[in-house]
Order: structure tokens, then sequence, then C-alpha cells
């Protein structure tokens, strides 16, 4: 599995701290899901940009903006590794992004904002 090749190499290059070691194979735990069942070669952008689209906790909540640009990173990383070894001509992560959520306004009528 390249993801694993991947979080060996980056140990032993860059001598990461363990707290980086650790988001970097949540982001892992986080991508397997959506890729697991699939050939390398077979994930196009539209694939991965649905992943990134689609995270969500354990719970349906939709993770925070940070955690998901964490992930990206860790998906990143791995899939220019595999560019680099030719498991792909061109990086599926390339022009991928996270998508800024819609905020929620709640409207308040008079009574609740004296509350305020």
């Amino acid at each position: 599995m390249i993801s694993k090749e991947w979080l060996r190499i980056y140990k032993d290059r860059t001598g990461a701290k363990l707290g980086t070691i650790r988001l970097r194979e949540y982001g892992i735990i986080r991508l397997f899901p959506y890729f697991a069942h699939l050939k390398l070669k077979k994930i196009i952008e539209e694939m991965y940009q649905a992943a990134l689209d689609n995270l969500k906790k354990r719970n349906g909540q939709n993770l925070a903006r940070s955690t998901k640009e964490g992930v990206h990173t860790t998906g990143k990383m791995i899939f220019k590794m595999a560019t680099r070894k030719k498991f792909f001509k061109d990086d599926p992560t390339k022009f991928a992004y996270i998508k800024k959520e819609q905020e929620v306004i709640v409207e308040r009528n008079k009574e609740e904002l004296a509350l305020f």
C-alpha cells in the first residue's frame, strides 16, 4: 500500500516529530475509506475532490476546515510521491481545494434580541 510506504519514507527523511506523524496517520485514516477499494491508477481528480468534500467525523458532522486542510496536505504528499514513482501521469490532488463552508445566519426577533 502506497500510503504505508510513503509514511515510512516520510518518517525516515524528515525526522518529523511524533505529533506531526500522528497528524499524517490521521490524514491517511480519513482518506483510506474513499480509496481503499480502488487501484491507485484509477483515482482521478474528481474522486479526490469528492473525498475532500465528503470528509466527516464518525458522528456525521463536518470536520473543521483546518482538519480538512491537514488531511488534504497528507493526501497531496502521498500522491506527489506516487506521481514521482510514475503511478500517475498527472497528480489528482493538483487542483483540489477545500470548499468554504456556508455560514448559517439565524434571524432573531425583537424579544430574543432583548435577552442579549
